[in-house]
């Protein structure tokens, strides 16, 4: 079951923490402001982090208008040589929204939360938000009945038994669940477990996943998720954009979505870094490896993700 929201993973090599580290070491852009089109090109994932701790730090969410007014017009010019300036645009679209959101959040993550916003700032707020964010949702969003856990992390070859090790931790944080889990809808790594997980109550977990239109060869679907296609070809960080915009769309607080992090590469690290810039509570395995180490490590997120006082599971 749900209970808290660390992870402090047992039996897993605590030397993989302090090499994710050091290979994490200029991972990410200093000024948002100075990104250039060739680095866009050449690095959109970092680029797309930079402009993650940009939503992360701004406090109104017309802080956010320079930037996206930048990116438009860069895209008026590249877009059909560097079609990543779209992950970017939606990337901040749904960042200003969620900054919006924050602004004047209750922080109310009760189950008749609806109820209690139905007038005020916060009615609004979402309200206006979700009008910002319409024009990039999917044709025909799905439909999240909450409580929402996003389950990102690893699902290279390299470490599929190793995140095999964690199948207890999701088995048991589901065994209770009737709400919405996202995750990355294959039958490999971190998301083929949770396709794989059932619970004992009723209704059954809706699993919701946001792929490409074209995958690679060895991609194989898992039959337990809902689909739901974007343009595009490959595993990139715009089905985890996506998602939120959807989220968002739907009229709901970000600090009501949950996340969960095993492993991961580069669009995890990405993934949970977003989730916690929007608000969403995050629980990072530490000692998985790679992109979960990393951030448990990392001066500036790990201390995000201590300051906000998140709670620990025991994997």
């Amino acid at each position: 079951m749900i209970t808290g929201w660390r992870v402090d993973s047992a039996g897993v090599e605590s030397n993989k923490e302090r090499e994710a580290k050091s290979k994490a070491e200029g991972s990410e852009m200093s000024d948002a402001a100075d990104i250039t089109i060739q680095q866009i090109s050449d690095n959109p994932i970092r680029c797309l982090t930079a402009y993650t701790k940009l939503i992360l730090e701004s406090t109104a969410a017309a802080e956010l208008d320079p930037h996206i007014d930048r990116i438009k017009a860069l895209a008026g010019q590249h877009m059909e040589d560097v079609p990543e300036l779209d992950w970017i645009i939606r990337l901040l679209a749904a960042g200003k929204a969620a900054v919006h959101i924050k602004s004047v959040s209750t922080g109310d993550t009760s189950d008749d939360w609806r109820e209690n916003t139905l007038s005020g700032p916060l009615k609004d707020a979402i309200s206006t938000a979700r009008r910002w964010v319409h024009g990039y949702g999917t044709p025909k969003p799905p439909q999240f009945r909450e409580p929402i856990v996003i389950v990102a992390g690893g699902t290279a070859p390299s470490v599929e038994a190793e995140i095999q090790r964690y199948w207890p931790l999701i088995e048991r944080t589901f065994a209770e669940f009737t709400g919405t889990i996202i995750s990355g809808g294959t039958t490999a790594g971190v998301c083929g477990l949770v396709g794989d997980v059932e619970s004992s109550a009723m209704p059954q977990p809706r699993k919701l996943a946001y792929l490409r239109e074209r995958l690679p060869e060895s991609a194989r679907i898992h039959p337990s998720y809902q689909i739901i296609r974007i343009p595009g070809e490959g595993f990139t960080p715009l089905e985890p954009i996506q998602a939120w915009i959807d989220i968002l769309s739907s009229g709901i607080d970000p600090i009501r979505v949950k996340l969960l992090g095993i492993d991961g590469g580069d669009i995890s690290a990405f993934e949970y870094r977003f989730a916690l810039a929007v608000g969403a509570s995050a629980s990072i395995v530490q000692d998985s490896g790679r992109a979960a180490s990393e951030i448990a490590a990392d001066e500036y997120w790990g201390q995000l993700l201590e300051s906000r006082g998140l709670s620990y599971w025991t994997a």
